[in-house]
């Protein structure tokens, strides 16, 4: 996916990474809600969130970008974490809802990697066989 992916997913993991952390921060300050939460540790969750959405955006460009990967992934992936960012101020179902979509792209991520061995479940991939190039690509 080139530099473009791998800094996205570095990024993406960092952010994903520090609100784990703000869970336990909540934990250990016994923090009653995500409004606490946001107000306690401002401005790092408005930041963080920034590259989350960033990263996530610029991982899906990369994904579409490669090629070797389902492009709807990519789609979901991108509407999904544009959506959790959108849906913040709202009730738990919207948010769920959201947090699904980029959910979604993320396992169809997975899922592609394990069958991409097959150019029946990889368009990208059967398209790249076909010009000769996948051998850059798979072992």
């Amino acid at each position: 996916m080139g530099r473009l992916g791998r800094l996205a997913a570095v990024a993406y993991a960092y952010a994903y990474v520090f609100f784990t952390g703000t869970v336990v921060y909540a934990l250990i300050a016994g923090t009653p809600d995500y409004s606490a939460l946001s107000h306690d540790l401002r401005p790092w969750m408005t930041a963080h969130g920034v590259v989350m959405v960033l990263a996530g955006l610029c991982f899906a460009v990369a994904v579409t970008r490669a090629g070797t990967l389902p492009r709807w992934t990519a789609i979901a992936l991108a509407s999904g974490v544009v959506l959790v960012s959108l849906t913040q101020s709202l009730p738990e179902g919207p948010q769920l809802v959201a947090a699904g979509i980029r959910d979604v792209g993320f396992a169809g991520m997975g899922a592609a990697l394990l069958v991409r061995r097959s150019p029946r479940w990889n368009p990208g991939l059967a398209r790249m066989r076909r010009l000769g190039r996948a051998g850059n690509v798979l072992p």
